[in-house]
């Protein structure tokens, strides 16, 4: 009985001793190839354009820039964008201005580069770095750019160019002296933008100084908003309007994705992203307006440094002719008192014409704010706390910046857009989300039966040693 006994003892023994050295299915065993992480959507599939300043283009980019514009005018686009821009007049001298125009440069460079497929994206005027000289004399009014700046109709490359109501597009600049006496220094703009901590800031502040300065300095079409798209001189403006707004986005996350303003109406404290963009409803969110590099797919080469030389062709204005094996293309101005010279201000009746929605007295207040900037960083230069030349310009502020051009590009979760290939991509990454969480579970799921499956074989062990015992009792 004692045989028998011990036999069958054994017999279990030997299946114990299996089951604790088999090892635990494949179906329980733990995967980590299914929780990777899926690749980030793309939704630039024809790249990133890149807006460059209008005097670094090649002799080839003018040429292709100035008869792009042409064929804009032919076909009519350049009318229909004037038209667009005429009906959104009751957006300047709001919060909702930059979101406005960033949607409508972006329309305008997307006709632009369809027959003019060898830009790189919209060129910009590097308006504050040809503070340094006499504006007529600036790169951007050569004959075979945007023509003089003179009165009258346009000259030059555009002459002839006409609006959508069918009249010349002229010009007519302020009496104009050896400077910008209406515009802030390079220093000065790079100063506002490090200070100003809200988008409703900023943007009452741009509006002003420059963007609004440099459509009174021209004059003519482009001081009257209804029209002033007319002339080329708007868009290359505005592109750089823009670049000043990508920068103060640039400088933090939290600028990037603010449009914060204490100007808004029925009690909001911020413009809502979901919302759609005025102007462009059927295309585009206000989020998608905010997120230009990765929506919008564009971003700006660094300005400039120093201004170009003019190298003016034969025009109607000659410039001062410099002195003959002086060497210098631009005659410089008078050697100022102070580093940064306070802004004039501009004329009443100019004020009125430009921002017909916005009090002489509102503007004034700009005017006052950018002074005081300006004379605070005269107050640190002649105390000796600073050199005038170590302060930034913008073109070095947006060189600083550089490490923060992908900002938007991590946290942009694709939500809240108007464009098919970003809600693609929205649909994308939720899908992975929810691939990712049910790897997870399964990989909970399989931690713990792997779990279960050690536990049971070692006590399947420690019985076993137990029926060992009982075994050699029982011989």
């Amino acid at each position: 009985m004692r045989r028998w006994s011990a036999t069958l003892l054994l017999a279990a023994l030997l299946l114990l001793l299996c089951a604790a050295s088999c090892p635990v299915s494949a179906a329980t065993t733990p995967t980590r190839a299914a929780a990777a992480a899926a690749p980030s959507p793309t939704t630039c599939p024809s790249g990133v354009r890149l807006r460059k300043p209008l005097a670094s283009l090649s002799d080839a980019e003018r040429r292709a820039y100035v008869n792009g514009m042409k064929t804009l005018k032919a076909r009519g686009t350049l009318d229909q964008l004037s038209r667009r821009h005429r009906s959104g007049m009751a957006w300047h001298g709001t919060p909702y201005f930059f979101l406005m125009h960033r949607a409508l440069v972006k329309d305008y460079e997307d006709e632009l580069l369809k027959v003019a497929p060898t830009l790189t994206g919209a060129p910009y005027w590097d308006e504050l770095v040809d503070t340094s000289g006499p504006i007529t004399q600036s790169f951007a009014f050569r004959q075979d750019m945007l023509g003089p700046l003179v009165r009258g109709p346009l000259r030059g490359a555009f002459a002839g160019l006409r609006d959508d109501s069918n009249n010349l597009v002229t010009r007519n600049p302020l009496a104009l002296s050896t400077r910008y006496q209406w515009l802030p220094s390079g220093q000065v703009m790079a100063a506002i933008l490090r200070n100003v901590t809200t988008y409703g800031q900023m943007a009452k502040i741009l509006e002003v100084s420059p963007h609004n300065q440099y459509h009174v300095l021209v004059g003519g079409h482009m001081g009257d908003p209804s029209i002033s798209p007319s002339d080329p001189t708007f868009w290359v403006h505005h592109v750089y309007i823009d670049l000043l707004w990508a920068l103060w986005q640039s400088l933090s996350l939290k600028n990037f994705q603010d449009l914060t303003s204490t100007d808004l109406r029925n009690g909001q404290t911020a413009i809502p992203l979901a919302d759609r963009v005025v102007l462009y409803p059927e295309r585009w969110t206000n989020r998608d307006i905010v997120y230009y590099r990765t929506r919008l797919c564009y971003q700006y080469a660094l300005p400039l440094m120093t201004a170009p030389a003019a190298r003016r062709l034969q025009d109607d204005a000659p410039a001062a002719s410099p002195k003959k094996g002086s060497g210098k293309c631009i005659p410089r101005p008078p050697k100022q008192s102070v580093p940064f010279p306070t802004i004039e201000p501009l004329p009443a009746d100019r004020v009125a014409r430009i921002m017909p929605n916005m009090s002489i007295d509102a503007w004034r207040e700009v005017e006052k704010r950018v002074n005081e900037v300006a004379q605070l960083l005269n107050q640190e230069v002649q105390s000796g706390h600073v050199n005038a030349t170590q302060l930034p310009t913008v073109a070095q502020l947006f060189q600083s910046s550089v490490s923060n051009c992908s900002m938007g590009l991590d946290n942009d979760d694709y939500q809240d857009s108007g464009i098919d290939v970003v809600q693609t991509a929205a649909a994308q990454l939720q899908a992975a989300q929810g691939n990712s969480e049910n790897a997870n579970a399964t990989a909970i799921n399989v931690h713990s039966g792997a779990h279960v499956g050690r536990m049971m074989g070692e006590w399947t062990s420690v019985v076993a040693l137990a029926m060992v015992a009982m075994a050699a009792w029982i011989v």
